[in-house]
């Protein structure tokens, strides 16, 4: 439970300097850019809402967070962001492994346990 809490509020710390630095709607301003382009699969939709799904995790609606929603509401409308989102029961079953521990693909156990990337040694 403490590293999904460390990773919750890292991820809120993140979003919150996103915030602070986003024009409005999209990251620099009026024009859709590859910042935006960038960050949108990992920070709107539904990642987010899978994040959610399996560990009640949320973006507060505050101030601080007011641009990071804008931004989110402005990507969520674009039409080339609609057409390669997937569908949340399809997303919730792709992250269902990794949300319950039992992915086994030596890349998922790294995702899972960090500790098993064996650091200063030499992978075979």
């Amino acid at each position: 439970k403490d590293g999904q809490e460390s990773a919750a509020e890292k991820i809120l710390t993140s979003l919150r300097e996103f915030a602070k630095h986003c024009k409005g709607p999209f990251f620099y301003g009026e024009e859709f850019t590859m910042v935006d382009i960038a960050i949108a699969p990992w920070a709107v939709g539904l990642r987010m809402d899978v994040l959610e799904h399996y560990r009640n995790f949320e973006v507060p609606r505050t101030g601080e967070y007011a641009m990071y929603w804008e931004w989110v509401s402005a990507v969520s409308k674009r039409p080339s962001f609609i057409t390669t989102t997937s569908n949340l029961p399809a997303m919730i079953d792709v992250y269902r492994p990794y949300a319950e521990g039992t992915a086994y693909t030596q890349r998922a156990r790294l995702v899972i346990n960090p500790k098993l990337s064996g650091k200063g040694k030499k992978s075979g």
